[in-house]
C-alpha cells in the first residue's frame, strides 16, 4: 500500500483487515497509523480502512458501492482454502479490465492448496493474463484482465 501511494499520490486506497495485534510476530498498528504512514509517502488521495473479516466486509462494501472498480487488487487475507475463495470470488469481478490482481503465498509450505485455488480460480480463466513467481520467498502469482 505504502509503494502504490508513493508512486500515485492521488490514487485511491480501500484496505480491509482485521488489525489483528501481534499477527507472526510483527505489530499491526491499525487503520489510524496506517493512514499517518500513507500521508508520509506523500498520498494525497481518498482512503478508506475497514476493519472486519474481508469474507463479509468486501461484499459489504460491494453492495454498497455497486459501481466500483479497481485498476489494482491484492489479496493477502485469509489463507485457509474457504476464505481465499471467498476473497477471489468477491473481488474477481471488481478488477477493470487492464488491471492487476495480486495473490500472495502461492507457494508457501503452510497453505500448498493455494497454488491450486489460483489455478482453478484464475489461471484457467480466458479472461486472464497469469504468472506465477514461486522461487524467491512464499511465491506471489499476478494477473492482468484482458476482457
Amino acid at each position: 500500500m505504502a509503494t502504490v501511494a508513493n508512486c500515485s499520490p492521488l490514487c485511491d486506497i480501500v484496505g480491509f483487515d482485521l488489525w489483528i495485534e501481534d499477527y507472526a510476530g510483527m505489530d499491526n498498528p491499525g487503520p489510524g497509523d496506517v493512514k499517518e504512514l500513507l500521508k508520509e509517502f506523500g498520498h494525497n488521495g481518498k482512503i478508506e480502512l475497514i476493519s472486519g473479516d474481508s469474507t463479509k466486509t468486501v461484499p459489504k462494501y460491494f453492495n454498497d458501492n455497486s459501481n466500483k472498480y479497481f485498476d489494482l487488487i491484492t489479496v493477502d487475507g485469509d489463507h485457509r482454502i474457504r476464505g481465499a475463495k471467498k476473497d477471489l470470488k468477491n473481488i474477481l469481478p471488481r478488477l477493470k479490465i487492464g488491471g492487476f490482481l495480486v495473490f500472495d503465498d502461492i507457494s508457501s509450505p503452510h497453505h500448498p492448496y493455494l497454488y491450486n485455488l489460483w489455478i482453478s480460480l484464475v489461471k484457467s480463466n480466458p479472461q486472464f493474463e497469469t504468472y506465477e513467481f514461486d522461487s524467491v520467498g512464499l511465491g506471489v502469482a499476478v494477473a492482468v484482465r484482458k476482457y
